[in-house]
C-alpha cells in the first residue's frame, strides 16, 4: 500500500520556513533556485539566431539541474525534522551534486562537440552521474575524501 505524505511533515516543512535549521545556506539556496531560473532566460536569449534545438534542450538541462541542485539543498538545510527525514535530504542533496555536474557539462559537449564525441561523451558523463546517484543512495556516509573522488 502507498503511503501518502503525512500532514506532519508539511506542518514541519512550513515551521521550517520560519525557524529553518540552518537559514543562512537554506535561504541562499533558495535564492540560488530563483537565479537558475534567471539564467536560464539569460542563457536562452544570447544564442546566436538560428542555434540548433539541441542547443536550447542542452541548456535547459543545465538549467534544471541547477534548479533541482539549489532547490534540493535549499529544503535539506531548512527543514527541522526527523533523523529519517533529515538524511533523506542529505542524500538528494548529495545525489544532486552529481546530476548537476552532468547537467553542467550537457551543453558544452551538445554545443562544441560532434558526432561520436559529443554522443560519447554525454554517454560517459550522464553514466558516471547514474554511478554516483547509486553510490550516494549506497553509502552516503563514505569517507569524505572517496565522496570528493567521486565527484571528480
Amino acid at each position: 500500500m502507498k503511503q501518502k505524505p503525512s500532514r506532519n511533515l508539511w506542518r514541519e516543512i512550513l515551521h521550517s520556513f520560519a525557524r529553518p535549521r540552518e537559514a543562512f545556506s537554506s535561504y541562499s539556496h533558495f535564492a540560488g533556485a530563483i537565479l537558475s531560473i534567471l539564467a536560464l532566460i539569460a542563457l536562452l536569449l544570447r544564442l546566436p539566431e538560428g542555434s540548433k534545438p539541441g542547443a536550447y534542450i542542452s541548456l535547459a538541462v543545465f538549467a534544471v539541474s541547477m534548479f533541482l541542485l539549489y532547490t534540493t539543498s535549499g529544503f535539506y538545510h531548512l527543514i527541522v525534522s526527523s533523523q529519517k527525514v533529515i538524511e533523506a535530504l542529505r542524500r538528494l542533496d548529495h545525489i544532486m551534486i552529481y546530476m548537476l555536474i552532468a547537467g553542467t557539462c550537457t551543453p558544452v559537449c551538445v554545443i562544441f562537440l560532434s558526432g561520436g564525441w559529443r554522443w560519447g561523451m554525454l554517454a560517459a558523463i550522464w553514466s558516471l552521474a547514474a554511478a554516483g546517484l547509486v553510490f550516494k543512495l549506497l553509502w552516503i556516509s563514505a569517507p569524505r575524501w572517496l565522496s570528493t573522488l567521486s565527484y571528480v
